[in-house]
């Protein structure tokens, strides 16, 4: 339908007097720059006339919506958006974390429990910390200040195919002995009985002393050597040998394995929701998990099975919080509209619609909240065999090193290397990074910036790289989600080959750059319709080779105005395209054929390094290939 030069006159008025509105409600007064900018689209979210628009940022991919949605109608003249742009990329630097929250003028950051004493203000004073439980708020206390408040933690230990069980009349195994008997006559039926991702360290030691829990630290003495441990005054050998005998044996029975050290945990994930493994290692976000990608079977949780069969415990990691970034606090009015915000998330009903998009336990004194994995939990909570996870390590600093010297012991088992010769070689390195600590990466500089690339304007920089590496027709890079997708920017001035930014959720080592056929209809409903891992994602694709407009705040199916070739010829639709991209990134739907793999080019990081590299100095610009529409539908 054409609009009329009148009803396009009053539209951009309307949209004028929008902005306007918003410059003068929002957080730190920045609203409209955080909505509208030509050359980035922050959110898909459509403004509010008149509300007051409030920020957040997540640190993980769960359904945020039912808590926003929550939170719009607890706070009526609030607007609340969220991004996870603040978290891009794989534990980037502090340095890194900062800037982009400055950036953003976040009221709100969801992260890792130790950023929040560095980027967080100080809450120490606030009433609704009372809610707490104490052991919760100690475990977060830096020098006794709290700095966020704790959100609902995880639940750790084996997740099991109720389906199967049933089936099979399995019982959930008490003992480490019926564990592997069990494991056994799964195999017998060939399922897998156990699938654990050991290339994360701290699975490996999760699983161990989980197992090994009862026998060695539920008593006096065992915590006491772990304490010890951490101070340098204890080894391993002569007291915790039984975790690592416990990995001989796994490996043994085959219920580990090498493999285990370079999988996937997204693959195995999806192996256990298919009915391939009867058994898993993972956290309480599996049940979100499992319903956003349609398992068809209910998702047990049993505690880890213990040495004697007795004191079976389920962990706890309480290291998420939600943090007010310190500069609100110079605003008195925001950082009082922020708190009440957290007065209301540290409530029975406030917890809820948190555990609406995402699986964890309540840190409440008196939750009386509707939760089912509280209620799972809460035999284990009542009679004491509900732990927090041991990180065998004193500081953040230095917590995944010595996990990795722990990881490496128990891989050289499996490897043939015995038992008192790994556990000695461990305590020589363990005690050397104890006592040196681990020197800093020194980075390199590779390139400069003449400028801030957004994140929109780096997707296009990196779907040029990908172009012209493959001598594709076109090339896409899905901008600003969390799988698959590309969430980092580039600060101006110095580039290093830091490029941890680069880390892309969901493409693992072997998703290689890779070239497909595929129709221009094909093109245009990918463009559309962007499809990851079976859903249907709300993002934009930066598309090298292509003249686009896009509408953001249109509603899905209506958002992409325009598209053509870079010389803007038109696309035709039985016309087929040769097309670049990582594996995983283009729904099956979309492609024709799949036509080269590109393995020399390498993951994310090493093939933007590689472009950096080369061009030495790189400058933004999108113009006339994204035209962004700010209209509103």
């Amino acid at each position: 339908m054409k609009k009329s030069p009148k009803r396009m006159l009053a539209l951009s008025l309307a949209v004028m007097f929008f902005l306007m509105t918003l410059s003068g409600c929002g957080s730190g007064g920045s609203a409209s720059s955080a909505y509208q900018k030509t050359n980035d689209i922050v959110t898909f979210t459509v403004p509010e006339k008149g509300k007051k628009i409030v920020r957040l940022a997540f640190a993980m991919n769960v359904d945020w919506e039912p808590l926003i949605s929550a939170l719009n109608r607890q706070f009526p003249d609030r607007q609340f958006i969220y991004d996870f742009y603040a978290t891009a990329g794989n534990s980037p630097s502090l340095e890194t974390v900062k800037r982009i929250v400055e950036e953003n003028d976040y009221d709100f950051v969801v992260a890792n429990a130790w950023y929040a004493p560095l980027l967080g203000a100080d809450i120490s004073s606030e009433a609704f910390l009372d809610n707490y439980l104490q052991t919760t708020l100690d475990s977060l206390a830096v020098d006794g200040h709290i700095y966020g408040i704790p959100l609902p933690s995880s639940a750790l230990g084996v997740y099991y195919n109720k389906t199967l069980f049933e089936k099979y009349g399995w019982k959930v195994p008490a003992s480490t002995d019926e564990f592997i008997s069990l494991c056994r006559e799964i195999k017998a039926h060939g399922i897998v009985p156990f699938n654990a991702c050991l290339k994360y360290e701290i699975k490996t030691v999760r699983i161990l002393s989980g197992m090994m829990y009862d026998q060695l630290f539920v008593n006096q003495k065992g915590m006491g050597w772990y304490s010890d441990l951490l101070a340098g005054k204890a080894t391993f050998a002569g007291y915790a040998e039984p975790m690592f005998r416990m990995s001989k044996k796994l490996f043994d029975e085959g219920i580990f394995s090498k493999d285990d050290f370079s999988a996937s945990l997204t693959d195995m994930r999806k192996d256990f929701f298919a009915g391939k493994a009867a058994m898993i290692d993972y956290s309480s976000d599996i049940f979100s998990l499992a319903k956003a990608e349609n398992c068809n079977f209910e998702v047990g949780l049993a505690p880890y099975p213990s040495a004697t069969g007795e004191h079976a415990g389920i962990f706890y990691a309480a290291n998420a919080v939600l943090y007010i970034p310190g500069a609100v606090k110079n605003n008195a009015s925001r950082y009082a509209s922020d708190t009440a915000v957290m007065k209301y998330l540290s409530t029975s009903e406030g917890q809820d619609a948190l555990l609406t998009g995402w699986s964890g336990v309540v840190s409440l004194k008196n939750y009386t909240g509707t939760d089912q994995l509280y209620k799972e939990v809460a035999v284990n909570i009542e009679n004491g065999t509900y732990h927090a996870a041991l990180a065998f390590s004193p500081s953040p600093d230095i917590e995944k090193p010595l996990q990795t010297e722990i990881s490496n012991a128990v891989k050289k088992i499996g490897e043939g290397t015995g038992v008192e010769e790994a556990v000695a070689e461990l305590d020589r390195n363990y005690t050397a990074i104890l006592n040196k600590g681990v020197p800093e990466q020194q980075y390199e500089t590779i390139a400069q910036a003449a400028d801030r690339f957004t994140v929109l304007e780096t997707s296009y920089y990196f779907a040029d790289k990908l172009k012209q590496a493959t001598g594709a027709d076109i090339a896409l890079v899905p901008n600003g989600n969390f799988y698959c997708s590309n969430m980092a920017d580039i600060p101006k001035g110095d580039i290093t080959n830091d490029l941890r930014v680069f880390y892309q959720k969901g493409i693992a080592d072997k998703n290689f750059v890779t070239t497909y056929e595929m129709s221009g209809a094909q093109l245009k409903t990918l463009l559309e319709h962007p499809v990851i891992n079976g859903s249907e994602q709300t993002q934009f694709i930066a598309a090298s080779g292509l003249n686009l407009e896009y509408a953001p705040w249109h509603k899905s199916g209506s958002r992409l105005v325009k598209a053509a070739l870079a010389d803007k010829t038109a696309i035709e639709d039985t016309k087929l395209y040769t097309v670049a991209a990582y594996a995983g990134v283009i729904d099956k739907s979309c492609i024709t054929s799949t036509l080269k793999t590109f393995e020399a080019l390498g993951n994310p990081q090493k093939f933007i390094e590689n472009a950096l590299r080369t061009d030495k100095k790189i400058s933004p610009d999108i113009k006339g290939r994204v035209k962004l529409d700010w209209d509103i539908q």
